[in-house]
């Protein structure tokens, strides 16, 4: 049994071990100057709580896993040792920035996996991860409520950014609630935030052209501080649209409305109108006289505000869209075990589709629903399972040198001490 665990436990960590190199060991983007301000600063960057929270789950494995082979201590002493590697590394490679935050919060992902294999499961733990698990699946329409800020507006026509790529078709005319919007300072600015916090129509008429093989903006609104409250862009044959939201104010990533092949099979140069709007309840975007009311995101593209896959193949984020229902489910079911992990994935799978039924920015999905309750259901039946694996693995962390012959047997009890002897009568 000792062989088996070690077996299961050593590749397991050698896999999660390859994919932190790949993630993390890849070149990137664009990297900003390294200064100890720059290093030192938690938090900072636009999805600064994003990267902290992955940050964290990336390392619940390790420490988990490593806690098997080597203990808790040490494998929490690993986790920090190998994130020091890795920062040290990032300096060489274009498009990575090392940080302290890096650092911190791998190391916590870390002990949080030790701590999760050797510690107890109490009742207020098992409820506290429900209660996440909830926050998880409802968010959503929370997180895509609009929002602005108080500066002027500007209206910015097939811009070039240095993060994004250029769309080489041409504006012609653009309007944000009925007001005209240039591609200039907008001496309306006040009109034209309260139309995108109501959510009214966004007009757009340009001539086509090629389709970009990265994000690239058609039509955009910024603030004088930089900030983007709604871009219009093509990737491929897709119109995707984002706007400015509590999420990217918690900097948060988020899921974008996107019409797949809304531009498929249009000729360059063809004058298009495109219009933004809602319609009973749902956001609709229409292409040459062509709707489509299915762009907005759903609860099942809660991941997408950890990391957006904007660029990814829809196959791709599909996957993704049944993995993460499943998981949050299957995670419950776990946790609470028994009627009690089925009933709350039951009752959080239909109170989910009364919120995305009701929210303006999220579509309800029944498939969504369904796969959250059965995923619930599941990991209820399977908890004694797993946790007589759990109860394996916490021995095995408890003691990653027991004492056994070469060919595995146990050692042999030690013999009890002796009792105290009798008194002669």
């Amino acid at each position: 049994m000792t062989r088996s665990l070690n077996l299961v436990a050593g590749l397991s960590a050698l896999a999660w071990a390859a994919t932190v190199a790949v993630l993390t060991l890849s070149p990137g983007g664009t990297a900003i100057p390294l200064t100890l301000e720059s290093f030192l600063c938690v938090g900072c960057s636009e999805r600064g709580l994003a990267d902290i929270i992955l940050n964290g789950l990336l390392f619940v494995p390790g420490g988990l896993l490593l806690s098997v082979l080597v203990g808790p201590r040490r494998a929490v002493a690993l986790c920090a040792g190998m994130t020091l590697g890795i920062e040290v590394i990032q300096i060489t490679i274009p498009g990575r920035d090392p940080a302290f935050q890096d650092l911190l919060f791998n190391s916590l992902g870390g002990w949080t996996g030790a701590r999760l294999l050797s510690g107890s499961w109490t009742r207020s733990f098992q409820y506290s991860i429900a209660v996440v698990i909830a926050v998880s699946w409802l968010a959503p329409p929370l997180l895509l409520l609009p929002r602005s800020d108080d500066t002027d507006l500007f209206g910015l026509w097939n811009p070039r950014l240095g993060s994004m790529g250029h769309y080489d078709g041409r504006v012609q005319e653009a309007r944000v609630g009925g007001v005209e919007t240039p591609s200039a300072r907008l001496a309306e600015s006040d009109e034209v935030r309260r139309a995108l916090l109501g959510r009214e129509a966004v007009e757009v008429s340009f001539l086509s052209g090629r389709p970009a093989s990265s994000l690239s903006p058609i039509f955009m609104v910024s603030s004088e501080d930089r900030v983007i409250h709604l871009t219009i862009a093509n990737l491929g044959n897709d119109l995707v649209v984002q706007r400015h939201t509590v999420a990217r104010k918690l900097r948060l990533d988020q899921p974008s409305l996107r019409a797949i092949d809304a531009l498929a099979g249009i000729p360059t140069g063809t004058p298009l109108d495109i219009a933004l709007q809602q319609v009973e309840g749902d956001d609709c975007l229409t292409v040459a006289g062509r709707s489509d009311c299915r762009i907005a995101p759903t609860l099942s593209d809660g991941w997408a505000f950890l990391l957006a896959f904007t660029s990814a193949p829809e196959r791709f984020r599909a996957t993704l869209r049944v993995l993460w229902p499943t998981l949050l489910g299957g995670l419950l079911g776990l946790v609470l075990g028994g009627r009690t992990g089925a009933l709350f994935g039951w009752v959080l799978a239909m109170a989910g589709w009364l919120v995305a039924t009701a929210s303006p920015d999220v579509r309800p999905t029944p498939l969504a629903a369904a796969l959250l309750a059965s995923a619930s259901l599941a990991g209820a039946l399977l908890r004694p399972q797993v946790e007589s694996v759990l109860s394996a693995f916490r021995g095995r962390a408890t003691d990653p040198n027991p004492s056994a012959d070469p060919g595995g047997a146990p050692a042999p009890p030690a013999s009890e001490p002796p009792g105290p002897r009798g008194r002669l009568e």
